[in-house]
């Protein structure tokens, strides 16, 4: 593999990561709305707790979406690597 085809795959290993790590901030921010909001009734505190609840599940399968992406693309973007 040349030089120029090893950065790319190294800059595409990066945005992969740099989106995992969006999908996490959106699960803990989610999570932490979830444990601290202040809510006037039930019927609020419901209808914000789905939205955040969905916010949350989307963050994590954001997550493994894109670790499977990265665990499956090394043997294609780096094939003498073994994990």
């Amino acid at each position: 593999m040349s030089n120029l085809n090893q950065t790319k795959a190294q800059r595409l290993r990066r945005v992969f990561r740099a989106n995992m790590l969006l999908g996490a901030g959106v699960f803990a921010v989610s999570v932490y709305l979830i444990v601290t909001g202040q809510y006037e009734n039930l019927a609020a505190r419901l209808a914000t707790e789905v939205v955040l609840d969905r916010f949350a599940i989307g963050g994590l399968l954001y997550i493994v979406a894109f670790w499977y992406l990265e665990m499956f693309s090394i043997p294609m973007l780096f094939p003498g690597r073994q994990r």
